[in-house]
């Protein structure tokens, strides 16, 4: 004969269930692919070795999870995925359409010649001759001051933003050659300058927030390299990091509203 269920039974019964929901809700977290990416390529032959390029991944990593993990919104507290592919990936519509929405892409490149960038740059977003020049200058500009650029369209009413960085390899090149500096030194600075091009494609622009650069942090308007000795990893100052927040939160809701 089946026993009647008491009170108690019930309400163990009702802690459990909550219980497991509670698990079952962290467990999906912890499982969940991240809404956005980053996807940084080789562009030609930018000289550096496979092991320094994918020793400065967890350096870039690390310093996004860490701006990311403050977020109230699910999508942007799941952080950025960050892979390096050989290969640039191809032109199509999906591509394109995720482009600057949950998508970021960085060449690696050793050329210092803006025309051959700005055509990179065309295969994936078009633009008209006023752009070109504009985005040439840019190149030039930026390159000798930060050791990489972040070249798109400044967005208006009709369209979003969209952007492609490019980050020299020459910065990183001249940490192997130092004194006292090295493999681990090259692969902190080209982590600086993904994480400092990133910025700018996420926010950190005229257009899309109050300012270009920070007075600190990796977004200080010139790349800081010591004179000797080892680079240390640096981090997004707090007004950059909520900068850079803010502006995923605001793709995140607009992708939730789709």
């Amino acid at each position: 004969m089946r026993r009647p269920r008491t009170p108690a039974a019930g309400v163990l019964e009702l802690q459990r269930v909550a219980g497991n929901r509670a698990v079952g809700r962290v467990l999906a977290r912890k499982a969940a692919t991240p809404t956005f990416q980053l996807l940084i390529a080789d562009e030609g032959a930018h000289g550096l070795s496979d092991s320094i390029v994918k020793d400065a991944l967890p350096g870039v990593r690390d310093e996004l999870a860490r701006i990311t993990k403050d977020s109230s919104v699910d999508a942007v507290k799941a952080g950025i995925d960050v892979r390096y592919v050989k290969t640039p990936p191809e032109r199509n519509d999906d591509f394109t359409r995720s482009l600057g929405r949950t998508t970021f892409l960085i060449f690696l490149t050793r050329g210092n010649d803006p025309k051959h960038a700005v055509e990179v740059m065309w295969r994936y977003i078009p633009m008209d001759e006023e752009n070109r020049k504009a985005a040439e200058k840019k190149f030039k500009q930026s390159m000798a001051s930060e050791g990489g650029v972040d070249l798109g369209l400044t967005p208006d009413r009709r369209r979003r933003s969209q952007s492609i960085g490019f980050v020299s390899s020459e910065a990183p090149l001249k940490e192997l050659k130092k004194s006292g500096a090295g493999a681990a030194s090259a692969s902190a600075v080209l982590a600086d300058v993904i994480l400092h091009e990133l910025g700018h494609a996420l926010g950190h622009n005229a257009s899309l927030a109050s300012m270009d650069h920070d007075k600190s942090g990796i977004m200080e308007a010139q790349l800081v390299l010591g004179s000797s000795g080892a680079h240390q990893l640096r981090k997004f100052s707090n007004a950059s990091a909520k900068i850079i927040r803010d502006r995923l939160e605001e793709l995140a809701g607009k992708l939730a509203r789709k």
